[in-house]
């Protein structure tokens, strides 16, 4: 018996996320338009139940915190939910997705970021291929390789949604001290020849 009980403790204690993805809809956004944010986790287990949310704006940083609980069952489960995030003025916005799973206690926690722009010709492109972020993760440095030597305006973000790097950069790589970061997940905002791509990147 008292093997099973160590046995159900561990269980408990066991990170179960293993998939979230966030989208937005409308695609094209004008500032009329009500804005949708759908959120889609897969855990080990199922049902997969939503038990607690709550959704912080802070202007153009957004950030939804989610706890999600499931049963013990071992077919993989899913759940999709849609939060109303109302309308926005013209601008480029972030989402920032926090998940919590298991017991809600602020523990496996894991984040996932999605980037969106409002009445604004300029095009954004999440995670694009045509911008090379390496190494990642990364230690004390990390280098932008963009193809060409346009200018480009880079910026960097933690997980909380706060700036914590610019800069305005003119060759086609670049690389960015890190020494002053902490450790953790941040998001790179690259502006160059009228396109704003995004990408992530772990420091250690």
């Amino acid at each position: 018996m008292k093997n099973l009980h160590l046995l159900y403790f561990f269980l408990l204690s066991m990170p179960m996320a293993y998939g979230q993805t966030l989208s937005i809809f409308p695609q094209q956004i004008t500032p009329t338009d009500t804005i949708y944010l759908v959120a889609t986790v897969s855990l080990q287990q199922t049902p997969v139940n939503l038990v607690s949310y709550n959704i912080t704006d802070s202007g153009d940083s957004i950030k939804l915190e989610a706890c999600y609980s499931a049963g013990w069952w071992t077919i993989p489960g899913s759940r999709t939910d849609t939060f109303n995030l109302g309308v926005k003025p013209n601008g480029f916005y972030e989402v920032i997705f926090e998940v919590q799973d298991g017991l809600c206690d602020g523990t496996n926690i894991t984040y996932d970021v999605l980037s969106f722009s409002v009445g604004t010709s300029l095009i954004v492109a999440n995670d694009n291929e045509k911008i090379i972020l390496f190494p990642n993760p990364a230690k004390d440095h990390i280098s932008v390789q963009t193809g060409n030597s346009s200018p480009l305006i880079l910026t960097i973000y933690n997980s909380l949604g706060e700036k914590v790097f610019d800069s305005v950069q003119n060759s086609s790589e670049n690389s960015i001290d890190l020494t002053e970061l902490e450790k953790g997940a941040y998001l790179v905002q690259i502006e160059t020849e009228g396109t704003i791509y995004y990408k992530k990147f772990i420091k250690n």
